[in-house]
This record gives C-alpha cells, sequence and structure tokens, in this order.
C-alpha cells in the first residue's frame, strides 16, 4: 500500500456513530493521522488489499505502518496518539484483557446505528481538514 500515511483509520462512513468519532479524533491527532470512510473509492480499495469485506464492516481499521489493527485495539492505539490524559486511558484500556475489550467493542458496534443512527451521505471533509482524508 504505497503512498499510505503513517497511520490511516478505515471507518464506515455512513455510521452516525463512527462519524462523530472521526471528527473527535480529528480534533486531537496530528496530520500523521488521516481518515478514510470504507465506502470511498480508496477504502474500497485498501480493503481489497487487505482482504476485508467491501460491505457489512463490523470494526474500523487502522493501518499503522506496516501494523494492523482492529476493534479496540484501534480506539487503544488512537488514545494513545492523542496524548495527555486519552494517553493515560489508552494505559488503563491496555490493562483490561483484549477479548473483553472487544466484546464491548463488539456489543457497542452491533448497536451502533441504534445509538446514533445512519448518515445518508459518508461524511464530508470541510476545507481545513480536507489534506486529512483519503478520498
Amino acid at each position: 500500500m504505497s503512498n499510505t500515511p503513517n497511520v490511516l483509520m478505515l471507518f464506515d462512513g455512513i455510521c452516525a456513530f463512527c462519524s462523530g468519532g472521526v471528527r473527535f479524533i480529528l480534533k486531537r491527532t496530528g496530520d500523521n493521522v488521516k481518515f478514510c470512510a470504507m465506502q470511498s473509492d480508496a477504502g474500497l480499495r485498501h480493503l481489497e488489499q487487505l482482504n476485508l469485506p467491501k460491505q457489512d464492516y463490523e470494526t474500523v481499521v487502522l493501518i499503522d505502518g506496516q501494523s494492523l489493527l482492529y476493534k479496540s485495539d484501534v480506539m487503544v492505539r488512537l488514545l494513545n496518539l492523542m496524548g495527555g490524559g486519552w494517553a493515560i486511558l489508552s494505559v488503563v484500556l491496555r490493562k483490561i484483557p483484549k477479548p473483553l475489550r472487544d466484546r464491548v467493542y463488539d456489543f457497542i458496534a452491533r448497536h451502533r446505528f441504534k445509538i446514533m443512527g445512519r448518515r445518508k451521505t459518508c461524511l464530508m471533509p470541510d476545507a481545513a481538514t480536507r489534506s486529512r482524508f483519503l478520498l
């Protein structure tokens, strides 16, 4: 995957919960963290290269250098990248066994549309954040 930024988060662009999370993370991370809706052309290409389903997204995916992270590991890594108190929270979450963290993640993922709903279109960046998105 050439031209991949240092950290790339693939997310469900029509999920309001996911889009809200992206907006939250976007404000608290640097330019080396990029975002890509799975439904976009770039997102579909990445999913194909990673042999991941191109519909019915059940997890966010974080491409971090040569590592691929899924589920709660994505959240732990992003909290760490946000720094400050968020990084402390990532240390606390890392102490929780991954199977338990992932069960909580799966529960939220399964109910995300009930919690926050769906968007009719993918999250589109504004002019100030466009450089942080692969479209």
